[in-house]
């Protein structure tokens, strides 16, 4: 009997030994509105991955936590103790609500899945806004926007109104920067910009003469028709001119591209536009507003501003966009030159 009771005491302890071997612990998953999880039974020394696939509509995952309020990451290196409920942390989704006209996005933003956000009148110079639609042919009037899992677009409705440009007062040209440079034989330039005004500069072929050149060039072939201010940065620059089928790049004629120019940029100067290489320069050009030393010696300044600061300054105040790009265009209507005895050379090109 002895024996048989010492055997069942061996199993007893055998059977409690071995269970504690393999004793494990639960992991339960709280997702937070996402997909159901099934609990997950880890050993002791058993090493296991967490679910990193979990789904909600709207929402992107970001990790599992240990503590109802997200603050506390759960380290799986770490080994379990326990028993543990971890819970999803997501991210909602991010998508644009792009708000435009017909056909020309004004403006936008960045909203969250399910999140709501009240319209607001947009304020555009020579537009009086009428209202947000759901529709390009304005029939849904709508106040608000909700995000959703895709890019929106809401419409404006809008109505021109003529633009009211201040009168240009008394102009002193000799208190002007680039007085010294103006003579009667110089280039004569005037800008009509559509419904706001009239801008007329005198070209220095003393300082830049292939680039006065090259400009006048671009006059006479009546490239710059209808073209526009396609960039304006107010006390920067408002930057014009065609960007399609331009040709006959030419040198930038600047100091630090090995040319002597010592006209500034000041208030009212007219300079080059070009890219990042130093002989790109077409038919794109740039009116100073306010002076700025950082373009000196690296853009090629060639004329000057004579009547028309009004119309800069209206410009430069002109609501943009993405890119500095005016939310109503800002149409040339003409640009014409009177040569004034000068007679232009052909452009020297670089290609």
């Amino acid at each position: 009997m002895k024996k048989v009771l010492a055997f069942l005491i061996a199993i007893v302890v055998f059977t409690f030994l071995l269970s504690g071997c393999s004793a494990k612990y639960r992991i339960s998953y709280e997702t937070n509105g996402g997909t159901k999880i099934k609990n997950t039974s880890v050993q002791v020394d058993e090493s296991f991955v967490l679910p990193t696939n979990p789904e909600k509509e709207g929402f992107v995952f970001v990790a599992w936590y240990v503590d109802s309020e997200l603050t506390t990451q759960f380290d799986s290196d770490e080994p379990l103790v326990e028993d543990k409920i971890l819970y999803a942390k997501w991210n909602p989704i991010l998508r644009r609500v792009y708000l435009q006209d017909e056909d020309t996005v004004l403006t936008g933003f960045y909203i969250k899945y399910g999140e709501t956000i009240n319209l607001s009148a947009i304020n555009i110079d020579g537009y009086n806004f009428l209202g947000w639609y759901q529709e390009s042919t304005f029939e849904t009037n709508v106040e608000t926007v909700t995000g959703t899992l895709e890019d929106q677009i809401i419409y404006g409705k809008f109505e021109d109104v003529p633009y009211e440009v201040p009168v240009e007062g008394t102009i002193d040209l000799t208190a002007l920067p680039y007085f010294s440079y103006f003579s009667p034989t110089n280039p004569v330039v005037t800008i009509t910009v559509k419904g706001i005004g009239v801008m007329t500069l005198e070209l220095f072929p003393s300082v830049a003469q292939n680039t006065v050149n090259n400009f006048i060039q671009y006059i006479q072939l009546d490239f710059y028709t209808n073209s526009s201010f396609h960039r304006v940065i107010e006390n920067f620059v408002i930057q014009g001119g065609t960007v399609e089928n331009t040709f006959c790049p030419i040198s930038g004629e600047f100091e630090s591209n090995g040319f002597t120019n010592d006209l500034v940029h000041s208030r009212g100067v007219l300079s080059m536009a070009r890219t990042k290489v130093m002989d790109s320069a077409t038919s794109q050009f740039f009116i100073v507003h306010k002076t700025y030393p950082n373009l000196d010696s690296n853009y090629a300044t060639f004329g000057g501003l004579t009547s028309g600061f009004n119309v800069l300054d209206f410009i430069a105040s002109i609501t943009t966009g993405t890119n500095d790009n005016p939310l109503k265009e800002i149409v040339i209507e003409s640009i014409t030159i009177e040569l004034n005895g000068y007679v232009p050379g052909i452009p020297v090109c670089t290609e």
